[in-house]
């Protein structure tokens, strides 16, 4: 499901989370930083997802991650709308 194209980002993201919860996420480490690395390319799912709780995952998957995620991106689009 981590790499299912058709999937919601939001789905993904949730995914991601609970299977870091629950500890086995060690299990689809390369998995999860393709997905991170292709969520964080894009801006688009900012557009995709007006949920915060979303959002906030988002944000603290890819610095977990070690991927620089900006929150002036997500600002300055909420603003926009």
């Amino acid at each position: 499901m981590v790499t299912t194209a058709g999937s919601a980002v939001d789905q993904k993201l949730r995914l991601i989370d609970a299977l870091q919860h629950l500890g086995v996420s060690y299990h689809f480490e390369s998995e999860i930083e393709d997905e991170l690395l292709n969520m964080s390319s894009t801006t688009d799912l900012l557009s995709d997802s007006n949920d915060l709780n979303s959002i906030a995952i988002w944000f603290r998957l890819l610095r977990q991650q070690g991927l620089h995620a900006s929150a002036g991106m997500y600002v300055h689009h909420a603003c926009s709308q």
